[in-house]
């Protein structure tokens, strides 16, 4: 038997994110972004720019935001007009700052399945283990007494380190680097998988940093918005 499969674009996004997005995109859309709550997305098409489009209310930044889902053909449109409304665009680069301000979690970055449990990404608020479910019993058992903790490491200097890099107590090997950055708001930090002995906030630790090590104490896993009300407001 022969197949073949052809790969097509059916639809751009364009995540528009940022305390002032709100005011930059309403001038665009034809209902009031003011009903959408967070988390939340309009069913049926709006017109923005001019368009049809769908519009949710979520983000990667950890800010209040919105992402403009459109046909390939007109997003180009949307985006001039974003930016004739005042939009300033931004990379991956500036998003994966702003993610780890907040400790947004990225898979096979923070996240290897397989390896790490969603204990050890913190992640209890999520978790249901009274489903039935293939592993419930096992990940019920390991979440009595997590082996490890998601936090947020608030760096000595202004040098990140390496993703991977090893955090150690007295020379212990205590946790690990998944996502560092150096932040103009918060400094350096990195967010670390970390053993749940040593993951209270206020704990002190040492980061490998370049052929040395940088002292750095436990935070919470937001460091910039511990509550996540950014993008809620």
């Amino acid at each position: 038997m022969r197949a073949s499969s052809t790969a097509r674009m059916i639809s751009r996004m364009i995540a528009v994110q940022g305390p002032t997005s709100q005011v930059t995109l309403q001038p665009l859309v034809d209902r009031d972004l003011g009903e959408l709550r967070y988390f939340r997305f309009w069913p049926e098409e709006v017109t923005v720019a001019g368009v049809p489009a769908t519009v949710t209310r979520t983000g990667f930044s950890g800010e209040h935001g919105y992402e403009v889902i459109m046909a390939p053909d007109d997003a180009q449109a949307v985006w001039d007009a974003l930016l004739a409304a005042g939009a300033v665009p931004f990379g991956l680069t500036a998003i994966d700052l702003a993610r780890t301000e907040v400790g947004l979690i990225i898979i096979a970055v923070d996240y290897d399945p397989g390896e790490r449990s969603p204990w050890d990404l913190s992640m209890d608020p999520f978790i249901k283990t009274d489903t039935g479910c293939v592993g419930a019993t096992a990940l019920r058992e390991r979440g009595e007494d997590p082996p490890k903790r998601f936090k947020t490491l608030q760096i000595e200097g202004d040098a990140a380190p390496d993703y991977g890099a090893a955090v150690t107590q007295d020379g212990r090997d205590v946790g690990v680097v998944t996502s560092p950055a150096s932040s103009p708001r918060v400094g350096t930090i990195g967010l670390a998988v970390l053993d749940t002995d040593f993951a209270a906030d206020g704990e002190k630790v040492e980061v490998a940093v370049g052929d040395g090590t940088a002292p750095a104490t436990v935070a919470p896993l937001s460091i910039l918005d511990p509550q996540k009300r950014r993008p809620r407001d």
